[in-house]
């Protein structure tokens, strides 16, 4: 999508709710240059992006670091093989994990975890090292996707 064309003007619409127009294209600059990066398809990461800003938004969650979970998400997905669809699933998936207070290790697994085939020799030990058996959507993803992020597979 080009800068003039509906979708993206939609989705400019939906984060301007949030904030003001020029910081909704500095968020979607953000995106595309990730999307850039990694040779995945922009529309797909961006509307996923934008309905997982609202979400924490609409949850009372600090969206302050969703582009730290962007980051980390993409690169866990290159690190994969994941296309660009599957990545932006992953963030609608855990979009979904915030509409709940906490949620356990087996829940986040189910979820999100056993989607990344290659990390499970690794993911098990990252949650069982660095969380109890529950704690809130925000911390599971930090811990999961820095580490996969930066993993050798």
């Amino acid at each position: 999508m080009e800068n003039g064309t509906i979708g993206y003007t939609e989705l400019i619409a939906k984060l301007s709710i949030l904030m003001p127009e020029e910081i909704a294209q500095e968020e979607l600059d953000f995106v595309r240059y990730l999307a850039d990066t990694y040779s995945l398809k922009f529309d797909d990461i961006a509307a996923a992006y934008v309905d997982l800003y609202q979400k924490f938004v609409f949850n009372e969650k600090n969206p302050d670091k969703l582009r730290y979970i962007l980051k980390t998400l993409i690169k866990a997905g290159v690190n994969e093989d994941m296309s660009g669809r599957v990545i932006a699933e992953m963030l609608k998936i855990y979009g979904d994990t915030l509409i709940t207070e906490k949620i356990s290790k087996a829940d986040f697994e189910s979820k999100i975890g056993s989607h990344f085939k290659n990390s499970k020799r690794w993911s098990s030990v990252i949650l069982k090292e660095k969380i109890n058996d529950s704690a809130y959507p925000e911390k599971f993803l930090e811990d999961f996707f820095d580490v996969a992020a930066t993993a050798f597979l």
